[in-house]
């Protein structure tokens, strides 16, 4: 039963205690409450101080019987939000295409990397690669075939780094890259080669089209990393360029005679 309202300081204590409790909890509660305390009606056939102790009542009733549900409601909401913002930053960070992380999502994850107290004095290579004589494979081929290719070196690049926790992303166009933390110079040398190896054979198919696509990389190593993500990727990609003027389908180690494709 609801307590007798005797002053106006009552009221307005019970008032402001009933508004504080349903706000927190169910506004709803709160709502309907007032819709009691506003009936004309009621207010007419019991008298106004009455029809507000009603309402109030009223009020608190519901709140007291919904406010649990509202609030396992609202933490089961709560969580599904963050579900799916956790997705949609997932997706934005990834490419559609070959599955790796895009640009934005590498360099997000090489942060991370970067920052990781184990990672600090830790040997470190960058991969950086791509499909040699892209824009001619498109010209000759159709745009398909080209996906097929960079979907070829995608996985190419997926297997050969396996679970060792490499940063693995298509930086642009038919250009990937790799930070592998933990793998040092003669190491990455062996991971490269077993790439381009891999992406020669066997040949590609698309849409009934059937050819052999090469890759070209360049690798920069340190044996003590610092966590400079931009510098060493930078070197890679310098000497990915040297490389192609190299002859394309060959590895390169920024820093050392070129190596002669196989």
């Amino acid at each position: 039963m609801a307590p007798v309202i005797r002053t106006h300081a009552d009221i307005a204590r019970w008032i402001a205690i009933q508004t504080a409790y349903s706000a927190a909890f169910v506004l709803p509660a709160t709502a309907l409450g007032c819709l009691w305390l506003c009936g004309g009606d009621l207010s007419r056939s019991i008298g106004g101080w009455e029809a507000m102790r009603f309402g109030l009542g009223l009020a608190l009733a519901e709140t007291l019987l919904f406010s649990p549900l509202v609030a396992i409601r609202s933490v089961e909401t709560l969580r599904q939000l963050n579900l799916a913002r956790d997705e949609l930053d997932r997706l934005v960070g990834v490419d559609p295409l070959t599955g790796l992380l895009n640009r934005r999502g590498f360099e997000k994850a090489a942060a991370v990397l970067a920052t990781a107290p184990e990672t600090r004095g830790a040997p470190v290579a960058a991969l950086v690669c791509d499909v040699d004589e892209f824009k001619q494979v498109n010209d000759a081929f159709g745009h398909d075939f080209g996906d097929a290719g960079l979907r070829r070196l995608a996985n190419v690049l997926r297997d050969a780094a396996g679970d060792r926790g490499f940063a693995l992303g298509r930086y642009g166009g038919d250009e990937f890259v790799a930070l592998m933390v933990g793998v040092a110079r003669s190491e990455a040398v062996a991971f490269a080669e077993g790439l381009r190896a891999a992406m020669a054979t066997p040949p590609v198919e698309a849409n009934g089209e059937r050819a052999p696509l090469t890759t070209s990389v360049g690798l920069a190593a340190t044996p003590r990393w610092e966590g400079d993500v931009a510098r060493l990727v930078s070197a890679a990609d310098g000497a990915l360029r040297q490389a192609k003027r190299e002859g394309r389908n060959r590895v390169v180690v920024a820093g050392e005679p070129q190596r002669a494709a196989a």
